[in-house]
């Protein structure tokens, strides 16, 4: 099946050709054909103004889709982001393409870079993104949507050294990547 993968750096990776990263690490296992459509820095806005062009053009048969977190980062609120995430589903199954919704992992806010923790106030942002996860499994509870919680694997997997797993207290780390991977590659047939 052929999968794209849309959304911010969290999909993009930070060095997309690194083997390490969670999708060229899918590319090498997995039975089903993923396509890196994730772009460093985007918005859920920014994802929905190239649905069409990046999901619909690369005829998908599922798409992955998860962002958010710039949004929140930038001062977006929390109906913002539903609102776009809600028109991305809704615009997949339009396109007889199965969404799958992607709940971010949380940032390590004691090594996020100083110069980002200068221009964002990350207290802030992981309350939005707590009630963003929550409203992420109501809504796809509701809309028979799956979820792959790459948040909840982190939790179970990194435990209390979730320091060692990210590169910048944002991105994952090539330990945190294979958790990524791993998550996918357990539902992929």
């Amino acid at each position: 099946m052929r999968i794209v993968c849309l959304g911010d750096s969290l999909t993009a990776g930070l060095i997309p050709d690194s083997p390490s990263h969670w999708l060229n690490i899918l590319k090498r296992n997995a039975v089903n054909s993923y396509i890196n459509k994730g772009i460093c820095g985007d918005t859920t806005g920014g994802m929905l103004s190239r649905f069409y062009q990046d999901v619909v053009k690369e005829q998908a048969k599922s798409v992955i889709i998860m962002g958010g977190g710039n949004d929140f980062i930038m001062g977006a609120d929390l109906g913002t982001v539903q609102s776009n995430i809600m028109a991305l589903v809704h615009q997949a199954y339009f396109y007889h393409i199965i969404p799958v919704l992607g709940i971010p992992i949380s940032f390590n806010q004691h090594s996020i870079r100083k110069d980002w923790s200068n221009f964002t106030d990350f207290g802030v942002v992981a309350e939005k993104y707590q009630a963003y996860r929550t409203w992420l499994y109501q809504f796809g509870l509701t809309f028979h949507t799956e979820i792959l919680d790459f948040e909840q694997a982190f939790t179970r997997w990194a435990g209390e050294n979730r320091a060692e797993y990210f590169s910048d207290g944002i991105h994952p780390n090539e330990k945190g990547n294979k958790i990524m991977a791993a998550l996918i590659l357990q539902k992929d047939m």
